[in-house]
């Protein structure tokens, strides 16, 4: 008789604060509101049964080999060609020392001609680092003057050297099987609120663009059809994977009021009897960031506050 269990084999967890939106009538905030995330940290058990490492580039690569992911203690340039450095290939260990990220607008995508952008408020056009925008101004729309360049993660100063605050967060990850009895490797995001705020707030604004080797963008709204005003302990909010985040100890599932999680399938066999070979290396792109054309993203859902964890799991085939 054959058993299945699920194991945590990857823990990546992103710290956000959400907090003092203002004069927004929604989509886009004015110079003097914040959204901040703070304490971004990345790290994978040890003796896990996946291996990750982060793109150079932070960007997906045809054909790509060990020598394009680098692991270990990262440094992020985003100026760089290869924007981060560290120890090469995929291992167990993965450290981003990204600095803390304060977001300052809600943000978009936008066409840019000259130095002006056609902001388009509605949906994001495409993942591309050039077209992503914050905007200051009110309402659906921003004009084109109101509109600037977001900066993905964190990015340096004039100077060279001053680290300057990110706008939202982009990772691009090598995922690979190490273990010789898995089936299949997913990736569990889940939003955990947190502080004292009852409802959901802007939280319910936080979404996902993800896509897996190369191919087509896909984008989840974590909360959906559940509102800002939703109360964090309603039964509305059914966390689809409750027992994938850790509490401190490592092995007791979190309790977590309101959380939400979306699964994304990294690597599966055809069978429930065959194990991943483990050659290929899959490459996952995740983008997380406050989306300035939901409808959840106004002056009335400030004060909220999350952590955002990120998990690979696997499936196990055991005789």
């Amino acid at each position: 008789m054959k058993k299945k269990g699920l194991i945590i084999s990857t823990v990546v967890m992103v710290v956000v604060l959400i907090a003092s939106l203002t004069t927004a009538t929604y989509a886009w905030f004015t110079a003097g509101s914040t959204v901040s995330v703070n304490d971004i940290t990345m790290s994978v058990v040890a003796g896990s049964d996946v291996a990750i490492g982060m793109a150079k580039t932070n960007a997906y690569k045809a054909d790509a080999t060990m020598d394009d992911f680098v692991n270990g203690s990262l440094t992020w340039d985003g100026a760089a060609a290869e924007k981060w450095t560290g120890d090469k290939a995929l291992s167990s260990t993965l450290n981003t020392n990204l600095p803390a990220i304060q977001v300052s607008k809600a943000i978009s995508t936008a066409v840019k001609v000259g130095e002006n952008y056609t902001v388009d408020a509605t949906q994001w056009v495409e993942a591309n680092e050039a077209n992503v925008v914050r905007a200051s101004g009110n309402g659906a729309t921003a004009e084109n003057s109101s509109a600037e360049a977001a900066i993905m993660n964190a990015g340096k100063e004039a100077d060279g050297t001053t680290v300057k605050a990110g706008d939202y967060i982009s990772l691009a990850m090598g995922v690979q099987a190490v273990a010789p009895n898995l089936k299949s490797i997913g990736c569990v995001i889940t939003v955990e609120p947190t502080g004292n705020k009852a409802t959901l707030g802007m939280n319910a604004a936080i979404h996902v663009r993800y896509r897996l080797n190369g191919g087509n963008w896909q984008e989840a709204d974590i909360y959906g059809n559940i509102h800002y005003t939703t109360p964090k302990s309603s039964t509305s909010i059914v966390n689809a994977n409750p027992n994938v985040v850790m509490d401190t100890d490592g092995t007791t599932p979190k309790n977590m009021t309101g959380a939400q999680s979306i699964k994304i399938d990294v690597e599966g066999s055809d069978t429930n009897t065959t194990a991943l070979t483990g050659e290929k290396i899959n490459q996952l792109e995740i983008v997380v960031f406050i989306a300035g054309y939901d409808s959840d993203c106004n002056n009335a859902s400030m004060g909220s506050s999350a952590l955002i964890h990120i998990n690979f799991v696997t499936d196990v085939i055991a005789a």
